[in-house]
């Protein structure tokens, strides 16, 4: 992957484009992080800018195998 972070808000908010595997499939994403109290963290992904449903499709796969690892760390670190 080759991307560029092009907004970064320490404890708030990334941004960035990136292409994968250099197929001219360039996408943006922007990621926000707000607390919701003392314990919980909410965390709103946006992922723009697919011209192919495929790409589209195998983004969301693999983002939802990220997410769940994401909760197994979390919770087994809490």
């Amino acid at each position: 992957m080759v991307g560029l972070f092009d907004e970064v808000v320490p404890n708030r908010r990334l941004a960035y484009i990136k292409e994968w595997n250099r197929n001219g499939e360039v996408s943006r994403v922007e990621v926000e992080f707000s607390e919701q109290d003392s314990a919980e963290y909410r965390i709103l992904l946006l992922h723009t800018g697919f011209s192919k449903t495929e790409s589209r499709d195998a983004h969301d796969y693999g983002r939802d195998i990220y997410i769940e690892g994401l909760k197994l760390l979390l919770a087994s670190s809490g």
